[in-house]
């Protein structure tokens, strides 16, 4: 008896070993549901979603409604076509005032479907929200294609994060991650105040941007993040047709005698204008990237070339620089998910009249030179595929989109075959053989199944869509069975959604081709193309991409994430908890945790092992290790006390993260500014104040959004700051959640001796 009280005693002074007591010892395969289960997250377990949602996207629904519970918003990820669409609009029955955010080709679609559902919703466009139009007032805003708001520093973003307020925010891309892991931390802090991870191992969103291991944040993010293949989301090729990969083509766009002597003049550009050798070979390269498109799209890429150098020229004569804005007309790039650059023209440095007017002549002369061009290998080698795919499957039977990365390529291909039941699509509109139509419209005559739109008549018939990369996020056109990537762009990104316009749920196909065009041999040497791609892939594997392209291959799985979905348990599976279990394996072990946060829950899948034993941060490494356990004998030993120490000092060290408060620099300025005002109002005697900035001072230290940081930086800089200052509270004011409570479900140990394989 003294012995049981003296440990009461060690337990009530260590509230932690109430908290993670282990329970009763069971057999590993009872644990294993519960284990399995923690891996998932978060889930509305209680809610049902609408009945016209798929299986997997119930799944999906329950799980964001859960995140969005806890955190204020989710990123939905799942792979292109498994219906993101679908599931945000289930989300959304769910809440009284709803705004989509989307691209503005993308408007018509959201609503067409909200209607079809009975979901009420306003949309409102991306490009609204660059010019600065207000967000309407709104309990959830659902982002679609929200990879556009990666960049914290744009307008677009800026409008985003201050309108959002108090509202729940549903991210929805396939692609989160473009070139670099800041692109999911800013789309993560739309909603997130800076420590919100803390419990989950990541103590400050903006100190992870520095963080070298990139597995550790995304298993931190990812209670908040879903992201599913196909296949760990249920759906197999009965339901998404399979993308077989052609052999890559690498035709020239010009005849080789002429781009030998195009290439050589290009290389002799010496772009006065700009200092940095990194600007000029940048500007270099986007003209070879449109010389591997088209002679057409490098003649107009030139002509801009030649126009901005007519502008310098007289304003050399004048003594006066041009502004950044002409600098960056330079080569017209309307595409900022492609290659980033920043055109700085250096107005310190005096522009010689005669540098200027010898570039001049050099950008005059490659134009000459493609100008007389009367060849195009590349476009007819286009011509040659559509015409056996025709010969072998019939006229009308094959419908092929083509995507190209400029307007004036996708002009010349539609020349090249005669405009023979072909439509182009871009960013300057549509047209058919007989002139210009709606984008709707050219749409609608290629996949009239897709866009719900009859049939069109012979003589109006499209087999062909050519299209710029306008048309290659979120809409519908199951009725081609082929995407050819007629050039490549600079991101994976771009080749995912591409083909995903035809690979997705609602097609008319089992299979569709994928037809990869690569730049030539002395193109790609300039280019590097193929091994850009591949970097940025490797990034996006790492960091909740769910599928992502390379350059022959159609399909590339994520790893992290995509080991969660693929281990993880079902929502529904049947749980024992509070259970224990000892294998012989090696020195490790696997704990299912369950935070408490007032009325919500999270589970959450903790794995350490090694000596001294530290936590697997890599969701591949511990979806491994607790494979090996489930899957090793049972021992008869208890679990070793090293462990159950290096848990509790675990599980300490992530509260203190959660509820000491956000580490970011914003954040902590506020603090001190808004101490500052609060000793003049003290001085002053202003009551009323104090109490505001009181207030203020709470809702910082217990962590606001991003957007809320950045307003009140500007309220607190306005001279009416007074007022302004319980405008901002009334805002973005929210009501506090208890301290989070950790409780200990399951455990599975190994005792240090044997290996993990089964008896």
């Amino acid at each position: 008896m003294p012995g049981f009280i003296a440990e009461q005693l060690r337990q009530v002074r260590e509230p932690l070993q109430w908290c993670l007591r282990l329970g009763e010892r069971a057999a590993p395969r009872q644990l294993e549901a519960t284990l399995r289960r923690a891996l998932l997250g978060p889930a509305l377990e209680d809610w049902e979603p609408p009945d016209w949602l798929f299986p997997h996207q119930i799944d999906a629904a329950k799980r964001i409604a859960g995140s969005m519970q806890i955190f204020g918003g989710a990123l939905l990820c799942d792979a292109v076509g498994l219906g993101k669409t679908y599931v945000g609009l289930a989300a959304a029955t769910r809440y009284t005032a709803v705004v989509v955010l989307s691209p503005g080709v993308l408007v018509p679609q959201w609503k067409r479907v909200g209607q079809s559902v009975g979901v009420p919703i306003t949309v409102q466009s991306h490009e609204s929200l660059s010019r600065r139009k207000p967000i309407p007032p709104s309990d959830l805003i659902i982002v679609d294609e929200a990879h556009r708001f990666r960049n914290t520093s744009t307008a677009r973003y800026d409008t985003l994060a201050r309108g959002s307020r108090q509202a729940h925010v549903l991210l929805l891309t396939a692609t989160p991650v473009v070139n670099k892991p800041q692109d999911l931390l800013g789309l993560v802090r739309l909603f997130a105040p800076d420590h919100a991870f803390g419990l989950f191992g990541v103590r400050s969103l903006e100190q992870a941007l520095h963080q070298p291991n990139r597995a550790s944040v995304i298993t931190g993010l990812a209670p908040a993040i879903i992201a599913r293949s196909p296949d760990t989301a249920g759906v197999g090729s009965s339901k998404i047709p399979n993308a077989i990969d052609q052999i890559p083509l690498a035709p020239p766009p010009l005849r080789q005698e002429l781009l030998d002597e195009v290439l050589t003049s290009i290389d002799h550009l010496e772009f006065p204008s700009f200092q940095s050798g990194n600007v000029s070979e940048l500007l270099r390269m986007h003209i070879h990237h449109r010389l591997s498109s088209s002679a057409s799209a490098c003649i107009e890429c030139l002509r801009r070339h030649r126009t901005y150098l007519e502008r310098a020229i007289a304003g050399a004569k004048r003594g006066e620089p041009l502004s950044r804005r002409e600098s960056r007309r330079l080569f017209g790039l309307i595409d900022e998910d492609q290659l980033a650059l920043d055109f700085i023209a250096d107005p310190a440095t005096p522009l010689s009249v005669a540098t200027l007017d010898g570039e001049q002549r050099r950008v005059c002369d490659i134009i000459a030179l493609l100008e007389g061009s009367n060849s195009n290998p590349k476009a007819a080698r286009l011509r040659e595929l559509l015409i056996g795919r025709r010969a072998a499957r019939g006229a009308g039977a094959v419908k092929t989109i083509v995507f190209c990365s400029a307007v004036a390529t996708a002009h010349s291909l539609a020349a090249t075959l005669k405009w023979h039941r072909t439509a182009v699509v871009t960013g300057r509109g549509a047209r058919i053989a007989s002139g210009a139509v709606s984008t709707e419209t050219a749409l609608a005559l290629f996949a009239p199944f897709a866009r719900k739109a009859p049939p069109p008549s012979t003589s109006m018939q499209v087999d062909v869509l050519i299209a710029t990369d306008l048309v290659s996020e979120g809409l519908n056109l199951q009725d081609a069975n082929a995407v050819v990537h007629f050039d490549l762009p600079w991101n994976p990104l771009r080749l995912q959604q591409r083909i995903g316009r035809i690979a997705r749920l609602g097609s008319l196909h089992e299979d569709v081709d994928v037809w990869w065009f690569v730049p030539p041999p002395e193109l790609e040497r300039r280019l590097r193309l193929r091994d850009r791609i591949k970097a940025k892939v490797a990034y996006q594997r790492e960091l909740g991409v769910a599928v992502t392209s390379a350059v022959g291959t159609a399909k590339i799985l994520g790893k992290s994430l995509e080991a969660r979905e693929r281990h993880g348990a079902s929502i529904q599976s049947t749980r024992h908890t509070h259970c224990f279990a000892v294998v012989h394996a090696p020195n490790a072990a696997v704990f299912a945790l369950r935070w408490t946060i007032g009325p919500h829950s999270i589970p959450d899948l903790l794995a350490i092992t090694g000596s001294p034993p530290e936590p697997v941060t890599d969701f591949v490494e511990v979806c491994e290790l607790l494979n090996r356990l489930l899957e090793a004998r049972p021992a008869p030993t208890l679990p070793a006390a090293e462990l159950q120490r290096a848990l509790a000092q675990i599980v300490r060290v992530r509260l203190s993260h959660a509820t000491l408060g956000p580490m970011n620099p914003a954040n902590r300025r506020l603090v001190r500014a808004v101490l500052h005002r609060a000793a003049k109002a003290g001085t002053a005697r202003r009551v009323s104040e104090l109490d505001t900035l009181d207030a203020m001072l709470d809702e910082l230290t217990h962590g606001v959004r991003l957007g809320a940081e950045r307003e009140l930086d500007t309220v607190l800089r306005h001279r009416n700051a007074r007022v302004m200052l319980r405008d901002w509270l009334g805002r973005w004011g929210t009501s506090r959640a208890e301290t989070p409570i950790v409780t200990l479900e399951a455990a599975i140990f190994g005792n240090g001796t044997g290996s993990c394989r089964k008896a």
